[in-house]
C-alpha cells in the first residue's frame, strides 16, 4: 500500500515498464532472482521474459494468475464487498473469499490474515483482477531465458479445469 499511485486501469503493459524501472533501480543494474505470487507471478514472468531478461537469474511463480481464465473462475466463487457497510459483514465476506479461493483449509483464515487482506484490498493501487485476467503467462514463459520453477496447489481451486491440465 506504499507504492507509487498509478491509475487502476493502466495498462498492463505500462504498469510493467513502472516496475521493471522500480526494480532496476533498486537492483542497481546487478542480476537478481525473481518471484511472485498470484498477479505478482504475471508480472515477474512478463519482467523475466522482457525488459529484465538479461538479469534476472532464475525465476519462481506461486499460483500465477495470466492463464486468460482466473478472473472467471474467482468471481464464480467469490462474494462481492459491493454495498457491504459494516466491519462485521466486510470481514464475513472477505473470510469466505480466502477459504473460496486462496486458503484450502478454512481455519487457516485467521484474525490476522483477515485484518492483512483487508489491508492489501483498502490499500490497493492498481486492479489487478483485470490484469491478472489477460492470457499472456504461457507467452511470457515461452520467452524466458532462465531457470523456471512454479508451484501450484493441490487444492488450488483457481487453476481451472486443474492443476494436472495447467502442469
Amino acid at each position: 500500500g506504499a507504492s507509487v499511485k498509478v491509475p487502476r486501469d493502466l495498462p498492463f503493459d505500462e504498469y510493467v515498464a513502472l516496475v521493471a524501472r522500480s526494480v532496476s533501480s533498486m537492483t542497481a543494474g546487478a542480476s537478481f532472482s525473481l518471484a511472485g505470487f498470484s498477479f505478482g507471478s504475471q508480472t515477474a514472468a512478463a519482467l523475466a521474459a522482457g525488459r529484465l531478461q538479461d538479469r534476472v537469474r532464475r525465476l519462481s511463480l506461486l499460483a500465477p494468475s495470466g492463464w486468460g481464465d482466473d478472473g472467471q473462475a474467482a468471481r464464480a466463487l467469490r462474494r462481492t464487498l459491493k454495498g457491504v457497510t459494516g466491519a462485521a459483514e466486510r470481514l464475513n465476506v472477505l473470510r469466505h473469499n480466502l477459504a473460496a479461493t486462496q486458503i484450502a483449509d478454512p481455519a487457516g483464515v485467521s484474525d490476522e490474515t483477515l485484518a492483512l487482506q483487508d489491508y492489501n484490498i483498502a490499500h490497493a493501487r492498481y486492479s489487478s483482477v483485470v490484469a491478472g485476467s489477460l492470457p499472456i503467462l504461457l507467452h511470457n514463459l515461452a520467452g524466458l531465458s532462465c531457470p523456471l520453477q512454479i508451484m501450484l496447489g493441490t487444492r488450488d481451486v483457481l487453476q481451472v479445469p486443474s492443476v494436472e491440465w495447467r502442469i
